[in-house]
């Protein structure tokens, strides 16, 4: 894991982790932390659980490091998770046996948000959820 940035301007916070599935359990904390930080206690249980599955995801039919990034934009609160795999995110049944075992992850996410999508490109995909929040706010500085 690498430190990038943190932003609280912007109200945004990123981080890069290597694709191991080991490095999964650190994104879930470093996410925790950062919505402490900002106060979103209420949403960190759901949150945690989301950022998980995205980088799971991420690292599971990706390529390359995750960005994991999360942002206030105004009334929602956003997870972002960045591969550079070009894959087309989305549910599909799950299978409980075989080489194609999993399938619950997105469904997980889906459960947790109010909204999720994903962009991709040749060379990225952004997989994203986001919650609604109940009223705008702005943020406490983070520290470094």
């Amino acid at each position: 894991m690498r430190h990038v940035a943190v932003q609280p301007a912007d109200q945004r916070a990123h981080e890069v982790f290597d694709a191991t599935l080991a490095n999964i359990p650190a994104a879930r904390h470093w996410a925790t932390r950062q919505l402490r930080t900002w106060g979103f206690e209420d949403l960190v249980n759901d949150l945690e659980l989301a950022v998980g599955e995205l980088v799971t995801n991420a690292v599971c039919h990706g390529e390359g490091p995750v960005d994991v990034v999360l942002a206030v934009l105004g009334d929602r609160l956003r997870v972002e998770a960045h591969d550079r795999g070009g894959g087309h995110p989305a549910i599909r049944a799950p299978a409980t046996a075989g080489p194609d075992i999993g399938g619950w992850g997105l469904r997980l996410v889906s459960q947790v948000a109010d909204a999720w999508d994903a962009q991709v490109t040749d060379s990225l995909t952004i997989v994203w959820a986001e919650r609604n929040l109940a009223s705008p706010r702005r943020l406490p500085p983070t520290p470094r």
